[in-house]
This record gives structure tokens, sequence and C-alpha cells, in this order.
């Protein structure tokens, strides 16, 4: 296709070494300078033409407003403008991003509410048993200890209160009340040990529960290597076993 040639108005004809507007790429930019022609004819009436051929720096600058001013903008000439890659990569994130649905939405909900049920208690269970084995298993193995120490010296364990309560004394025994339950000083030595409210508010849901030591005899019965705990509280608590 042959490219439109665009030729100035006559009263601002210049030299081709004077020309101070660019060739005009787009044909509609014609239309710009032929309405300028005839808004500055009516605008420079009192002029003559002979005056704007004279002064050539007046012609100059009448020359460079009238580009300025009719310059069209792009987007009047439909000029498709090409995207970079950086903004065509911004427009297919842009249009691949989506959001959640409801029902998105209910199944995250949904889901975080059974490991919250599941969780949480097992969270519970982990704290009390830590308060557990703060306050009162220290007691219970400073009572084990000496009752170990009594058999190594007299081959049986103390069954009597007037002997237990002197080893009883000697730990803290704030939070449980020990109390002998077996059935003899020997292999059928127990003692028990209940949790109560006076004085241990941390452990209010284990008030009233209890756990039960039994020696471990080695050597025909004439050393303690250990104690089994048993009872209702250390089954929950996942104490049951030797310690």
């Amino acid at each position: 296709m042959k490219k439109r040639q665009y030729s100035y108005p006559s009263f601002l004809s210049v030299n081709s070494s004077e020309k101070l507007i660019p060739e005009p790429v787009y044909a509609g930019w014609e239309k710009y300078f032929r309405e300028f022609e005839v808004k500055a004819s009516i605008l420079l009436n009192p002029f003559s033409q002979h005056t704007l051929k004279k002064d050539s720096r007046y012609r100059r600058r009448l020359t460079i407003v009238a580009y300025e001013w009719l310059k069209p903008p792009t987007e009047n000439m439909n000029v498709k403008k090409s995207l970079t890659d950086k903004e065509k990569n911004m427009f297919i994130r842009m249009k691949e991003s989506k959001g959640f649905t409801l029902v998105e939405l209910m199944i995250v909900v949904a889901i975080i509410g059974i490991l919250a049920a599941v969780a949480v208690p097992y969270y519970q269970k982990y704290i009390q048993k830590a308060r557990l084995t703060s306050k009162v298993i220290p007691g219970v193995h400073s009572i084990q200890t000496d009752l170990a120490t009594y058999f190594s010296f007299q081959g049986v364990f103390p069954t009597q209160d007037t002997t237990l309560t002197p080893m009883y004394s000697d730990a803290n025994t704030h939070c449980f009340t020990p109390k002998y339950t077996g059935s003899s000083a020997t292999a059928g030595f127990q003692i028990s040990f209940t949790i109560v409210s006076s004085g241990c508010t941390s452990l209010q849901t284990l008030w009233g529960q209890v756990i039960t030591a039994t020696p471990i005899l080695a050597n025909t019965g004439q050393t303690v290597t250990g104690w089994n705990f048993g009872g209702n509280l250390a089954a929950s608590m996942g104490l049951s076993g030797s310690q």
C-alpha cells in the first residue's frame, strides 16, 4: 500500500532544513493539521502570509505549537500497543488466579474442626502428664529410694505406719497421699499414691485418681532393681510398667 504524503499548510511552509515537525506516520494526522490550518487562518487573520514567511523565528515557534497542540493521542488513532513479556506474564497470572469458592472454604473449616477435635484432648492430656511428672513423680521416687534402702538392710519392706511415716516426710507430698496397700513385706509389697485437692489446684482434673508402685526384685528376691507403676492414673497417662 502506498504511503500517503502530507503537505504542510501553505502559511507554515518552510524549507526542508527548517522542518521541525517529523513526517506523519499515520494518515489520520492529516485531519488534525487541516483543522489547525483553518483555526490558525482565523486567529492570524490580522497578519499577512508575507509576515509569516518573513519572520522565520515566529514561523518556527508557530510550527512547534501546531505540532504539540495537534499531536493526536495514541488511543484515538486505534494504535495497538505491543505488550512486553513482563506485562504478558502479569496478565496470564491475573487470568489464572482464582479465589476460593464457598464449598472449598467449608471443606477447609471442616478439616480444621476435625483436627482440633482430635488434637485438643491429646494436648490437654500432655499438659496434665507434664504437671503430674513435675509435682508427683519426684516425691514418689524419693519414697521408693527410702524403701529400697530399708529393704537392702532388712531384707523386707516396712508395713507399719510407724516406719513408713518418716519415709513419707522426706518427700514432697502436698499433691498426693501415700499408703501401704500390699499383702506382704516382700514380693507382695505395694504403695498407693492418691492425688489430693489440698494445695494442688493444677491437678484438679486428676483428684482422687491413684498410682500404685510395686517393687521389682532380683537375685532371688534380695535386690530391688526397679518399680512397676499401675493404677487408673498410670494407665490414663501412659506411665504403666517399669519405671
